[in-house]
């Protein structure tokens, strides 16, 4: 099962400029504002933690690090697109409107944030998302959705730490 998940994510990257169509763009530009882009630039920065505690000598010099960072835009957007199809499977156009519609507002983004500092009109805001029928489709789909973005973001950490330890490696800065 594994393999057949890995090879459809493939499949999918490889054949991935010619499919992208005005769905997957909104689905794209959600997650990019919802935090997940936040969240995985966070995972990204803590996989070079991994390696220089694992992998790496202590005398590796921060220029390699700082090299070895390179690509961390394309390596989200990479990500990001991948994790579309998860939300693609499991949600309509229109809930990706409302979700991105709710993404957009001031009162969501301070919610992204965790900050202190809701006005009323905030509250107001996110108690009527919450509520809404997106909202419920979310809750009922979560376990589902959580299940896929899991593998997929379990893959593409993978597959980067694999790659940048055969950097670490191939540069001869292993322990």
């Amino acid at each position: 099962m594994r393999a057949f998940f890995l090879t459809i994510i493939l499949a999918i990257y490889f054949s991935a400029p010619a499919q992208v169509d005005t769905f997957q763009q909104e689905i794209i530009n959600c997650l990019n504002i919802n935090g997940t882009t936040q969240k995985y630039g966070f995972v990204y920065e803590e996989l070079f933690l991994k390696l220089k505690e694992r992998v790496a000598s202590p005398e590796t010099p921060k220029t390699f690090w700082d090299q070895l960072k390179e690509g961390k835009k394309e390596s989200i957007d990479e990500l990001i697109f991948t994790l579309s199809f998860a939300y693609r499977k499991h949600f309509k156009q229109n809930d990706i409107a409302e979700m991105t519609e709710f993404y957009k507002t001031d009162a969501a983004q301070k919610q992204i944030l965790k900050s202190s500092n809701f006005t009323d009109e905030d509250h107001k805001i996110i108690e009527a998302y919450e509520n809404s029928e997106v909202a419920k489709k979310i809750e009922i789909k979560q376990v589902a959705l959580s299940k896929d973005i899991s593998k997929i973001a379990r893959e593409w950490n993978t597959a980067l730490f694999a790659k940048k330890m055969g950097a670490i490696s191939k540069a001869g800065y292993s322990k």
